[in-house]
């Protein structure tokens, strides 16, 4: 019979195999996040800059747990702004846009109407 595999080989193939595991969930949830702030910007009639978002935070309020990214938005053609857009399981939940361009506050019902 072969010998045993090493404690050590052990633990490293399980935090291997965890960080492609979240790596693969952040990637999904990011071009989630990308569509929902594309949905949003499109019904608020506003133009998405950059084409993309950018992860801030987790969050855990309440027992549910969501990531925050940003994103950036021009209203005007003139002016740069931040938006936020939180996910919850894999999914839209908010879109904030800020307030000092008359922000507006969608859920994710929403933007759902968009996709």
């Amino acid at each position: 019979m072969g010998r045993l595999m090493s404690p050590w080989v052990l633990i490293w193939m399980i935090l291997l195999g965890g960080t492609v595991i979240y790596w693969r969930s952040a990637r999904i949830a990011a071009e989630a996040a990308l569509k929902g702030a594309k949905n949003a910007c499109e019904q608020t009639a506003v133009q998405l800059l950059d084409q993309s978002v950018a992860f801030r935070r987790f969050e855990f309020k309440k027992g549910v747990f969501r990531r925050v990214y940003t994103f950036d938005y021009c209203p005007n053609g003139r002016e740069r702004f931040r938006g936020m857009i939180w996910m919850r399981e894999g999914r839209v939940d908010t879109v904030a846009f800020d307030a000092s361009a008359n922000g507006v506050l969608l859920t994710a019902a929403e933007i759902s109407k968009f996709e």
